[in-house]
């Protein structure tokens, strides 16, 4: 094809070529904005139920009680957990007792199990404070039991 015949670039008025989409690019761009705007919402969201914003805020509270049978008698050895923070864990003490700290403020869902057997409460945790909840009874009973 000799120079004549080659085709012709149309100029703007300002001297440039034209702009040509090309929409595989776009696309592709659109991607990886997209997948990075996704993980950064992740990852908000991983810090945030993480309990590291309250831990960096020092907004943790502490949540004391006693667990109780249904004789109202202490148990002993049971381990104390939240749903949400469960490396977060206390043992009661002879006396039922207990003292879990580094608790996440608001409502929380406290687990407590004993021989295997687990139950749940529902807890608010008040801010830079202690949160007494009382005496918990300990209904749950291990399947031999029932």
């Amino acid at each position: 094809m000799s120079y004549v015949n080659s085709p012709k670039v149309q100029y703007t008025p300002d001297g440039r070529p034209p702009e040509r989409r090309n929409w595989r690019r776009l696309l592709i761009r659109g991607g990886i904005l997209t997948i990075f705007i996704l993980g950064l919402v992740l990852n908000l969201y991983a810090f945030k139920t993480g309990n590291l914003l309250n831990l960096l805020a020092g907004t943790n509270g502490v949540v004391q009680g006693t667990i109780i049978n249904i004789q109202g008698q202490p148990i002993a050895g049971a381990t104390i957990t939240l749903a949400s923070a469960p490396e977060t864990q206390a043992s009661t003490q002879p006396d039922g007792s207990f003292n879990l700290s580094n608790v996440p403020t608001g409502d929380q869902y406290l687990i407590v199990a004993s021989e295997g057997v687990g139950q749940g409460y529902v807890i608010t945790v008040q801010t830079d404070g202690v949160t007494q909840v009382g005496a918990l009874r300990y209904e749950a009973l291990p399947e031999a039991w029932n």
